[in-house]
């Protein structure tokens, strides 16, 4: 006797909701289609590109204790065009690029670019931002397949380093890097 009020509730409750649709307002949502500031739509055959909208500030050392800090030298390949290349990036890894104790000396008004070549596992989650007096600003962070191209605008003189961070399941080889500062 239960279990036909259960079905009879279970029925009655879908006819309920069925009928509380707009059919205006109906539409398919897919994974595309979720897309806010914060997020970005993925799609495996196009490059990954995003520029700064929302900044997310955090204490550096407060954040990243006990992730694996690498000290990475850029090469300057001309007057404000930085390189690296051949490297791992792991889960838990953070790329300070130009060393902890030594970023690059930034003006107000200038722009960044992080262009990145890699190599993933499968679509992995890679973030990119900068360290300024010892808070982490996120400027990228969202899961890229063979190129992650991302830009910010100097707000504050001062010495920035700037962050590649792993938060994928594996590892992602990074084949090119380049930071062009405008």
């Amino acid at each position: 006797m239960l279990k036909k009020y259960l079905y009879m509730g279970i029925l009655l409750g879908t006819i309920a909701l069925s009928g509380c649709t707009d059919d205006d307002d109906n539409k398919e949502v897919t994974a595309e289609s979720l897309t806010t500031e914060q997020s970005i739509a993925i799609n495996k055959e196009v490059n990954t590109t995003k520029t700064a909208e929302v900044e997310t500030k955090v204490k550096f050392e407060d954040e990243f204790t006990g992730w694996n800090k690498i000290n990475i030298t850029l090469k300057e390949k001309s007057p404000n065009n930085y390189q690296f290349e051949n490297l791992d990036l792991r889960n838990g890894d953070i790329f300070l690029l130009n060393g902890e104790n030594q970023g690059l000396k930034l003006k107000e008004g200038d722009n960044v670019s992080v262009d990145l070549t890699i190599i993933p596992d499968g679509l992995s989650h890679t973030g990119v931002g900068y360290i300024l007096d010892g808070e982490y600003t996120e400027i990228f962070s969202a899961p890229v397949s063979d190129k992650l191209t991302t830009s910010f605008d100097i707000k504050v003189n001062g010495d920035y380093i700037i962050c590649i961070i792993g938060g994928n399941a594996n590892f992602i080889a990074i084949t090119e890097g380049v930071i062009s500062i405008d």
